[in-house]
């Protein structure tokens, strides 16, 4: 930011300052700790990490039931297997997954016991 003052242009700057902190390390780590506890609750409220755990995506279900991709659409366009849309893309529940294993009368997986 440029001024004029008394017949001169003088160039104004910010100057940010950093200010140093110290905290005992029994305060530090239990400010570590908390930072953790608040980083799980955000995980374990999180709709995404919701997804991850439970659902899993087309080539997961492929893996799980041991078809391809156009057999499981197949299975989907008969309606025979249950899915659910996240963000535009097809996600499978386990549990669901395990009913339909068991309908078929396949056995499950032990990953999925």
């Amino acid at each position: 930011m440029e001024c004029f003052f008394e017949g001169t242009f003088i160039t104004l700057q910010k100057i940010k300052i950093m200010e140093v902190i110290t905290i005992e390390s029994e305060a530090f780590k239990e400010l570590m700790i908390r930072f953790n506890q608040i980083e799980e609750k955000i995980k374990y409220f999180s709709p995404r990490a919701l997804m991850e755990d439970e659902y899993v995506d087309v080539i997961g279900a492929c893996k799980l039931i041991g078809i391809s991709r156009t057999t499981l659409f197949k299975y989907i366009e008969r309606e025979e297997i249950a899915y659910h849309k996240y963000n535009r893309k097809l996600r499978f529940h386990i549990s669901d997954i395990q009913a339909f294993l068991t309908k078929r009368k396949k056995s499950v997986p032990p990953s999925l016991l």
